[in-house]
C-alpha cells in the first residue's frame, strides 16, 4: 500500500476482502423479565459481552497487471459515488496480490501460515426476541467485535485516525425451546424472577375463625 500511496501524493483507495472465523464467548442478559407487572413477558430484550478469537484473512489488491502501484489520476473522483465505484470496478485487476500487514510492534505476533491475522477481540451488542409461543420465538440482533486492529481493511491511516478497526453483523433469529414441555419450563428470560414457575393461577385461599375459603 506504500508505493500506491506514493504514487498518489499519500491517498489511496483501500480495495481488500477479508474474511473471518471466530470463536467467542458472550454473556447474556436479559432485561425483560424484570417487568414485574407481567408474569409472562412477550418481548425479551437482551444486551450481551463477551470475548472472541478471531483469525482474519485480509487481502489486498494495490497494484496493477504489470505489478506497478495503481495511479488513480484517471479517475474522477468529483463524480457521483455509483460512477466512481464503476470506474473503480473496471478499473482494478482484482487479484488481490498482497496480505495485510501487521501493526507495529506485532510484526512476529499473531500471524498465521504468514497469512492470517490472529487477534484477541472484544464483543458487544443487543437484541430483542418476540415470543410467538411457549416453544418459538422470532429475533434480531446486531453484534460488534472489536478486534484491537486497525489492519482488517489492509490500510492505516496512521496520523490522521488513531481509531482500530471493527465490524458489525445483523441477524434475525428463529428460536425453538426443544424438549418435553409438560416436564420442563420455558427458558427464564421468558418468566418473571419474582413469580415461580409452579405459582398456582388460582386465587389465594384465606382461613377464618374456623372456616376456610377458597
Amino acid at each position: 500500500m506504500g508505493a500506491t500511496a506514493a504514487a498518489n501524493g499519500g491517498n489511496i483507495v483501500a480495495n481488500y476482502k477479508t474474511a473471518t472465523h471466530q470463536l467467542s464467548l458472550d454473556f447474556i442478559a436479559s432485561l425483560s423479565n424484570i417487568l414485574f407487572y407481567k408474569a409472562q413477558p412477550k418481548v425479551n430484550w437482551y444486551v450481551l459481552a463477551g470475548y472472541g478469537l478471531m483469525l482474519a484473512d485480509v487481502d489486498v489488491d494495490a497494484l496493477n497487471e504489470s505489478g506497478a502501484a495503481y495511479n488513480y489520476s484517471s479517475i474522477d473522483f468529483n463524480r457521483k459515488k455509483k460512477d466512481i465505484r464503476k470506474d473503480l470496478k473496471d478499473f482494478y485487476d482484482r487479484k488481490y496480490e498482497q496480505n495485510a500487514p501487521n501493526q507495529g510492534n506485532r510484526v512476529q505476533i499473531g500471524r498465521k501460515d504468514d497469512n492470517q491475522l490472529l487477534r484477541h477481540a472484544l464483543n458487544v451488542g443487543t437484541g430483542i426476541a418476540f415470543k410467538v409461543s411457549k416453544r418459538f420465538n422470532i429475533g434480531i440482533e446486531e453484534k460488534i467485535t472489536l478486534p484491537f486492529d486497525d489492519y482488517l481493511d489492509g490500510y492505516t491511516a496512521q496520523a490522521y485516525d488513531k481509531s482500530n478497526d471493527f465490524f458489525s453483523y445483523t441477524s434475525v433469529r428463529l428460536n425453538f425451546n426443544l424438549g418435553n414441555p409438560n416436564k420442563r419450563v420455558e427458558p427464564l428470560w421468558w418468566v418473571n424472577p419474582w413469580i415461580s414457575p409452579t405459582t398456582s393461577s388460582t386465587a389465594p385461599s384465606y382461613e377464618t375463625a374456623g372456616t376456610r375459603t377458597a
